[in-house]
């Protein structure tokens, strides 16, 4: 199943029940990596992504007119600004995380969630906060030079 971060973290925004139910699914991973691990020999995993540009993620306005920046654009460049590997999400990257899942090479990996998400996960608090803008205006050189948020998303 696929998962977000929402189901143990908060999202402002990604709610409407969606993050009770990604926890759910994470938790049915687990049972379910029991139950159909010894019945049947079968792993069961899940994936959770970072926020991707599908059509039913810009769909979501949160209120927002026609024309404007939809929600998850807006996590598309939180993300950027912020995950160790500053790059947008594709379906492809959540399909490959899939297939090795599914590949003999985790064949002991089982009840387990895998982030695929630039490692936005991994952070304890964002750089791009104005709280910060500070410190970061006095580092310098790598990877400070060209990863500056302000820079960084300007370049985009």
């Amino acid at each position: 199943s696929l998962t977000a971060i929402a189901s143990e973290r908060v999202t402002p925004g990604y709610g409407g029940g969606m993050s009770s139910a990604k926890a759910q699914l994470e938790s049915d991973t687990k049972v379910l990596a029991w139950e159909a691990g010894r019945k049947y020999g079968i792993r069961v995993n899940s994936i959770s992504t970072g926020p991707l540009a599908s059509r039913a993620g810009m769909a979501i306005r949160k209120g927002g007119a026609q024309g404007e920046r939809s929600w998850i654009e807006h996590c598309i460049d939180y993300n950027m600004a912020n995950a160790p590997l500053p790059k947008p999400l594709y379906a492809d990257d959540v399909g490959r995380a899939a297939l090795c899942l599914c590949s003999e090479l985790n064949a002991a990996v089982t009840g387990t969630v895998l982030f695929c998400d630039n490692g936005m996960h991994a952070m304890g608090l964002s750089l791009d906060s104005s709280n910060f803008k500070e410190y970061i205006d006095k580092q310098t050189g790598e990877p400070w030079d060209d990863w500056k948020p302000d820079v960084y998303l300007n370049n985009l």
